[in-house]
């Protein structure tokens, strides 16, 4: 038989350490009959049929048994803290009688967990303190209200043990035992909550005086007890009481964690409730009761947790928010069997057993002698194991959890960490290579292994087999636990988390094991990397490389806007902010910080140099700046202002600052994009070229949307996907085109987030746009055609924009996602995308910072602030990789075709003799060559992605089949780049073209 226990247990609070004080009220019902409930409701009226008699918590339940179960909470809550916690347990004397039978406050029902039903049971809360406050002299002065619990027994049975299917009888109006937080209380009650001499009673542990049932044997006739004790349902109440969430699944009451932890119903009533085992690492870890352990050469030392020195456990993070944690579980690691104090009717005695004593294990209790079990001597005896028929010892090993903060933050209000199956916040990793816990077998037959197996260890020795299913043993357990391991270590998207534990020795009083790093993927996280230091980051924070080859990463905090830089080798180096940043095309990080409200200060990292002030344009205030700050060219600056009273951009340079207003027809200021030609505004109803002085009007677009500019054959292209109808408008060659795009996404968003991207899929000159919304990514040419392969439907809601690389010729998609995965899809086909093996990655927390993509790495942010570098094993081709599309935040991307960008000329330049060697350029070297099929003279353009000009060359005089190359010497950063050949010609005339040069640092 397997107690279930019932849906509302528990509300989660904030944890603590320290002494606690837990005051017990003892209740009674009005006396009554029904057969709908067990007892008479009253502690001196009969229980059960004459002639039963429990062993476990016998009668009489007098002041005395129940003082007794306290000092079992108060030994296990010392005990399983090492000392960390304890309760001073205070019963009131006398008997609180309330007004109504049992029955009346009873949940009942299909609904028994609405609001309706559950305020009967507050309702008996509310007045089992009023008549105690009314009726019972007690001194609390003394305690603090912040550790100071309630909980009251009541003269009835709990309804927490399932009847169907039993032949246990059926009593479906006794109470079920709840832990009522202030929340719920407060809900429950809207009257006011109660109060007991003073003290406001905020929370309520409601416990029944016994769990034990009668129950009939229809083979001999014969009526029988079903016997559970109440210890370990006390301790979880408890532990709900300090904040700890029920480990079970709370939607049907079934086993998550088995009895590898007290807050699951295999561990609330291992041994029959007399006594749970130890809480689990995350239980532990979650109050603060246990101690992080290091490796020391790569291999871990655990001791066991039962040891009085302290409860060790090791935590190897896939991120900030998934990882695991190690124990080490031992039912006897001195060897000296089982001690049980047990307070009977001639006080506390002592019952021992051995290790191998088969009266006295998982399977029956029958040596225990009677009485209520006030202290053991090793919780983790109630652990799976023992000994086998062969006199095999079975003693415990290494306990491999897999925890998901994510999870736990989403649900632990609700009382639901575990409450999906196949999402669990914590989760046991089952050496024995099967998903048993919470899965009972189909075959009523087989094995019980979903109640947990001393072969779901890890420990050198393990002998566990796999059965298939055509009855054939196979051994899949290797003392290893990895990304190729049953079961294996990676994270809860289904990707790699590059941890492998390996060598794990027997078990023993202390245990050791060998932590390795997996690098065997595509990308693999840099050591080191890892911080929290930042702070809370949401879609508006930025994160740009810079450097010489890039080695540097910036990070822009949407929390203050505070700056931080990172080595992608070795972490945080500084910070500094709040301010906006922007690259430049020699691989700086300009910071733009104000001084006050009338000027600003420009710096360059990473060198250091001395901040150049800047007075701010007559009249306005540095307070209604507005990032991105736009990088024109290396020494001048731009970014968006906006107030009440001006609209338009401050521009920035060495000799001062501009300010250009907005033509008021545009509307409200949206963002800013520098093409090759223009700096141009998106404002709410219309576009606005500074250049030109004209506007666009085009309706009108969220202010929310996202926004970009392109090239293509066609010429410069303005774009606008607004979030709130999901209409995409374009303009280009003064001409606006509407692309209604609200059928195409189903809507069922929660972020309402929407971003935009350029891409030209076929390579053929002319952009399409990326275009999501939710979990959908849709690509969309400029008629409003949907591209070949879309839409597409993610895992979870994109919420930063997509990057886009391509490799050998594939085009790939970066996705990042809410639930704090990265995922690569790849264009397996015209009409397909597939997720790349090797992903996804996790990144911490929801990503909602738009990564940084460069030929060689990505660098994430998660909505935590959490920082972490992944690096390729091999470099792609950055289409878009940050957020504004270069690291100048320029927001413009150059698609067209390298021969039409200029189509002039006769085809005079040779292609076979005009290429850049080696390609790509490393060290910053690299050789320019030219060849032509008459003389010229020509000069080569170097441009980054965005159109900005990096370099220009002078390759002088050409001769006719007579090739001429220059040495090119640059301090570019990696990445991808075009050389624009200019050949002029003796007649005037010139041509031109492209060649594509990769930078390698």
């Amino acid at each position: 038989m397997v107690p279930r226990l019932t849906l509302d247990r528990a509300e989660a609070s904030a944890p603590t350490l320290g002494d606690f004080d837990l005051v017990v009220a003892l209740v009674e019902f009005q006396s009554d009959s029904n057969r709908f409930t067990t007892g008479s409701g009253t502690f001196a009226g009969p229980l059960f049929d004459d002639g039963l008699a429990p062993r476990l918590d016998p009668l009489p339940h007098d002041s005395s048994y129940f003082d007794a179960h306290l000092q079992f909470l108060k030994h296990y809550v010392s005990r399983v803290s090492d000392g960390a916690a304890s309760v001073n347990t205070h019963i009131l004397p006398g008997i609180v009688t309330v007004s109504q039978a049992m029955d009346s406050y009873s949940p009942i029902g299909l609904e028994s967990d609405s609001d309706e039903q559950l305020g009967k049971l507050a309702a008996l809360v509310s007045e089992v303190w009023q008549l105690a406050d009314e009726n019972i002299q007690y001194d609390v002065s003394s305690f603090d209200p912040q550790r100071t619990a309630f909980a009251f027994f009541h003269a009835g049975v709990g309804r927490d043990i399932e009847l169907i299917g039993t032949t246990l009888d059926k009593t479906p109006l006794d109470l079920p035992s709840l832990y009522f937080g202030p929340t719920a209380l407060s809900r429950l009650l809207p009257d006011g909550l109660p109060t007991f001499k003073g003290l406001t009673v905020s929370s309520t542990i409601v416990l029944p005086r016994t769990e034990t049932r009668v129950g009939t044997n229809f083979i001999t006739d014969s009526r029988f007890l079903a016997e559970f004790s109440i210890n370990g349902l006390i301790a979880a109440s408890f532990f709900n009481y300090l904040g700890v969430p029920d480990l079970f699944n709370t939607k049907d009451g079934t086993s998550a964690i088995g009895p590898f932890g007290l807050m699951d119903p295999l561990g609330i009533f291992a041994f029959n409730g007399l006594f749970p085992p130890e809480p689990s690492a995350w239980t532990k870890s979650f109050l603060g009761w246990s101690t992080e352990v290091d490796p020391v050469d790569g291999m871990t030392s655990l001791t066991a947790v039962s040891d009085v020195s302290g409860s060790d456990v090791r935590k190897v993070a896939i991120s900030e928010s998934e990882y695991f944690l190690i124990e080490n579980r031992n039912r006897d690691p001195e060897g000296d069997g089982l001690i049980l104090d047990v307070y009977t009717s001639d006080g506390i005695v002592q019952q021992r057993f051995s290790f191998d004593d088969e009266s006295f294990n998982s399977r029956t209790i029958e040596g225990f002698e009677g009485g209520v079990v006030v202290g053991v001597d090793n919780y983790d005896w109630a652990l799976p194991g023992g000994a086998d028929t062969e006199g095999i010892e079975y003693r415990g090993g290494a306990l491999v959890w897999h925890i998901d903060e994510r999870i736990i933050r989403s649900s632990l209000a609700t009382n639901s960490v575990n409450a999906d199956p196949e999402a669990r916040g914590i989760d046991l990793e089952e050496a024995d290579s099967a998903v048993d816990l919470g899965f009972p077998p189909l075959n009523p037959f087989a094995p019980p292994f979903d109640l947990g197996t001393p072969f779901d260890y890890f420990y050198e020795g393990n002998p566990v087999t796999v059965v298939t299913a055509t009855g054939t043993e196979i051994v899949l357990y290797e003392n290893r636990f990895g990304g190729d391991t049953f079961p294996n270590s990676n994270n809860n998207g289904g990707g790699p988390s590059f941890i492998e534990l390996g060598d794990f020795s027997p078990p023993g009083m202390t245990m050791t094991f060998e932590e390795r790093q997996n690098r065997n993927s595509v990308l693999i996280p840099e050591e080191g990397f890892v911080s929290r230091s930042i702070g809370s980051t949401q879609r508006d924070g930025l994160i740009l490389p810079f450097g010489s080859g890039q080695q540097f990463v910036a990070v822009q905090s949407s929390q203050d806007d505070s700056v931080h830089v990172y080595s992608v080798e070795e972490g945080l180096q500084t910070s500094v902010g709040p301010g906006l940043i922007a690259g430049t095309s020699t691989g700086q990080l300009l910071v733009l910080q104000a001084t006050g409200t009338d000027g600003v200060t420009l710096s360059l990292l990473p060198d250091d140099s001395v901040p150049l002030t800047i007075a701010m344009p007559a009249g306005l205030n540095t307070t209604f700046l507005k990032g991105p700050l736009v990088t024109i060219n290396d020494s001048t600056f731009a970014a968006a202002y906006t107030s009440d009273a001006e609209r338009g951009l401050v521009t920035f340079e060495p000799g001062g600052s501009t300010f250009t207003p907005v033509d008021q027809a545009a509307g409200g200021l949206v963002s800013v994009a520098l093409t090759d030609s223009d700096l141009i505004v998106f404002g709410t109803d219309g576009l606005y070229s500074t250049t030109q002085a004209v506007t666009t009007l085009y309706g009108q677009i969220s202010d929310q949307s996202s926004t970009l500019a392109a090239r293509d054959d066609d010429g410069t292209i303005a774009a606008a996907f607004s979030p709130d109808n999901r209409s995409l408008t374009l303009v280009q060659n003064g001409s606006v085109t509407q692309v209604d795009l609200s059928q195409r996404f189903s809507g069922n968003s929660l972020s309402q987030v929407a971003t935009l991207v350029p891409v030209d899929f076929d390579s053929n000159g002319i952009v399409e746009f990326l275009v999501t919304y939710g979990r959908e990514a849709i690509g969309i040419s400029k008629n409003g055609t949907v591209v070949d392969g879309f839409p597409v439907e993610f895992s979870a809601d994109i919420v930063a924009s997509p990057m886009v690389y391509t490799s050998d010729g594939r085009m790939t998609l970066v996705v990042s996602t809410s639930s704090g995965y990265l995922y690569e899809y790849a264009n397996v086909s015209g009409s397909r995308w597939e997720v790349l093996p090797g992903f996804p990655l996790s990144a911490g927390d929801a990503i909602s910072v738009t990564p940084a993509m460069t030929e060689d790495r990505i660098v994430t942010v998660s909505a935590e602030g959490e920082v972490m570098s992944y690096e390729r094993q091999s470099p792609v081709e950055v289409i878009v990789g940050q957020r504004w599309l270069s690291s100048g935040n320029t927001s413009f991307v150059d698609v067209a075709r390298g021969g039409q960008i200029d189509p002039t000329g006769e085809g005079i330049i040779d292609n076979t003799e005009t290429y850049v060697w080696p390609n790509p350029v490393r060290e910053g070297v690299g050789n320019l060559r030219v060849g032509a099929s008459r003389d010229c003279t020509v000069t080569v353009t170097i441009i980054d992605r965005a159109g900005r000009q990096i370099d220009e060359i002078e390759i002088g005089e050409v001769r006719a089949g007579i090739p001429s190359e220059r040495i090119w010497t640059t301090d570019a950063g990696s990445g991808i780049y075009y050389g624009r050949i200019t050949a002029r010609f003796a007649s005037g005339s010139e041509e031109h073209q492209i060649i594509k040069i990769a930078v390698i640092r």
